[in-house]
């Protein structure tokens, strides 16, 4: 399959096994005259036109001048946030999140500032001063059951129930 891409003889052959396969299979008489769509590009607009200059040498190798950049970013971001991840139960039945703010973020920043966003198998912690932590999970999460709550001044406590994948599957379909 991998291959027919680049060898349209066997493009050709595959769907016409195809086609035969399923007009055998649900009793269908298919039209073997068939034409696959050119697409240039997927979405709304056409990609931006690529320029390439003609004429100037190119040099094979080049120095890359990204170190302002990465002075900027370690500026703006002094500390990362600290977490620990512990799933309860076993078999597992939700996850716990404790997050710690830096003591260099915390001027004027409490746990309460920290942004937590829950999306399927993914927590992303978003703090004042800190850089953006994704935490990926092996399983999906609810985020509808996601709850907060600060301990101390420094730590934050963050639950969300496990969502089993025939669940999750099943309120796509029942979506569509």
């Amino acid at each position: 399959v991998r291959h027919a891409s680049a060898l349209k003889p066997l493009k050709r052959y595959l769907v016409e096994l195809v086609l035969d396969h399923i007009s055998a299979k649900f009793a269908l008489a298919l039209d073997p005259e068939y034409r696959l769509p050119q697409r240039t590009f997927i979405g709304a607009r056409p990609p931006p036109s690529q320029k390439i200059r003609v004429g100037v040498p190119m040099k094979l190798v080049s120095p890359i001048v990204q170190e302002r950049e990465a002075k900027k970013v370690s500026e703006k971001f002094d500390e990362r946030m600290q977490y620990g991840v512990e799933f309860v139960n076993r078999p597992v039945t939700k996850v716990e999140v404790r997050v710690k703010v830096p003591l260099r973020a915390r001027h004027g920043v409490t746990p309460r500032d920290v942004v937590v966003s829950i999306v399927r198998e993914g927590i992303t912690l978003d703090c004042k001063g800190c850089a953006s932590e994704r935490i990926d999970l092996p399983f999906l999460v609810e985020a509808q059951s996601a709850r907060a709550k600060v301990l101390d001044d420094t730590t934050l406590l963050v639950t969300a129930d496990y969502l089993p994948y025939d669940v999750a599957v099943e309120r796509c379909q029942f979506r569509n």
